[in-house]
C-alpha cells in the first residue's frame, strides 16, 4: 500500500478519530446521565441545566458520529490503494470502479480528489481521455527493447503493457537502463 497511501497520515487519523470517539462515548455517557437525572427533577432551575446538558451531550455525539465519518473514509483509502496495486496497465476508468466502489463516478472522483489534497492517497491524476475520467496512476518510464521485434519501448514500471511496433506484451522486454 505504500506506493498510494501515506501512512503516516493516515496513521494519525486512527489516533485522532480513535481519540475523538473515546472522547465522544464517555461524555454521552457521562452528560447523558446527568440530562435524566435533571429531567427527573423537573424544576425551572434544573431544566435550564437540563438544556445546557442537552448541548453538551448533543455535541459529544457529533464527535462519536464525526470519529465513525473518519474511519469510514480511511477504510475506503485502503479500498482505492488496493484496487491501484492490482491494476495491470497503470491506466483506470471511474467507470470500471463503479461496480467495486459501489458508488458513482462523481463520488468516486470527488473522494479521490479529497484524499489526494490532504495528501492521504497519492502517485495518481485523474484526466479526461477519449471522453471519460481516467485514473493514471504514476510510474517512472524506462528504456527496455522489445525480445519479439527488437524495438527500443518505454517501459512503465509496474506495469505491463503492449509494444507499439509488434503488439507483444512488454512483459519479455529486456531492460536497457535504469
Amino acid at each position: 500500500m505504500g506506493k498510494y497511501v501515506n501512512e503516516s497520515r493516515l496513521n494519525s487519523r486512527k489516533i485522532t478519530s480513535t481519540i475523538i470517539l473515546v472522547i465522544g462515548i464517555i461524555g454521552f455517557v457521562f452528560w447523558g446521565f446527568i440530562l435524566l437525572a435533571a429531567l427527573m427533577y423537573m424544576e425551572l432551575q434544573f431544566l435550564l441545566i437540563a438544556l445546557f446538558v442537552a448541548s453538551i451531550t448533543a455535541l459529544h455525539a457529533a464527535m462519536i458520529i464525526i470519529a465513525i465519518l473518519i474511519k469510514r473514509q480511511n477504510d475506503m483509502v485502503y479500498l482505492y490503494a488496493r484496487y491501484f496495486e492490482g491494476d495491470i496497465d497503470g491506466y483506470i476508468y471511474l467507470g470500471d470502479m463503479v461496480n467495486v466502489v459501489r458508488k458513482d463516478e462523481f463520488t468516486i472522483y470527488n473522494e479521490l480528489s479529497r484524499l489526494k489534497s490532504k495528501r492521504i492517497l497519492g502517485n495518481f491524476f485523474i484526466r479526461n481521455f477519449n471522453g471519460r475520467k481516467q485514473i493514471v496512476l504514476e510510474s517512472k518510464i524506462i528504456k527496455c527493447q522489445c525480445k519479439n521485434c527488437g524495438a527500443i519501448i518505454d517501459k512503465r514500471v509496474f506495469f505491463a503493457g503492449i509494444c507499439p511496433y509488434c503488439q507483444s506484451s512488454d512483459i519479455y522486454a529486456e531492460l536497457m537502463e535504469k
